[in-house]
Order: C-alpha cells, then structure tokens, then sequence
C-alpha cells in the first residue's frame, strides 16, 4: 500500500505539473537549445551524484555489495526513501 501510494504521488505530482506546463505554452517558450542544455545539466548532476556515491561508499570501507546498493539508491529518492 505504501509502495503504490509513493508511486502514484509523484506519478499524479509529474501529471499535474506537465499538465500545467503544456497549457501555459511551454513548449512555444523553449528552443532545443535549452532543452538541450537542461537534459545536459541533469546528466551531468546524476554523474556528480554517483561519483561522489562510488568514492565515499569506497572510502568508508564498504563491501561491494554495500557499494552498489549505495549507488544504486543514492540516484533514486523514493527508493531510498522506501530502504
């Protein structure tokens, strides 16, 4: 129950807001360059995040199995959230 609560709180959270965004003309307001440049900030920030996930998991010892559970929900709010 609280697994498809969270899953449908952020689903009707990205619902409403993109909702909001087409009806305001977003999609008029935004060239591809800064489209581009958004997509390319995220990917860089997730890069950040995981790296910095890789080498303190490393640093405080922990085994790899560890290390990958901390990589792999270090990047995912809800799961980590849920762990």
């Amino acid at each position: 129950l609280i697994n498809m609560t969270d899953r449908s709180s952020i689903l009707l959270v990205v619902y409403v807001a993109f909702s909001e965004a087409v009806v305001e003309g977003i999609w008029h307001k935004i060239d591809a360059y800064s489209l581009f440049m958004i997509g390319l900030v995220c990917c860089v920030l997730l890069a950040v995040v995981l790296i910095i996930n890789v080498y303190s998991s490393r640093l405080l010892g922990f085994s790899q199995e560890d290390e990958i559970t901390i990589v792999f929900c270090g990047s995912k709010k809800s799961l980590a959230n849920g762990v």
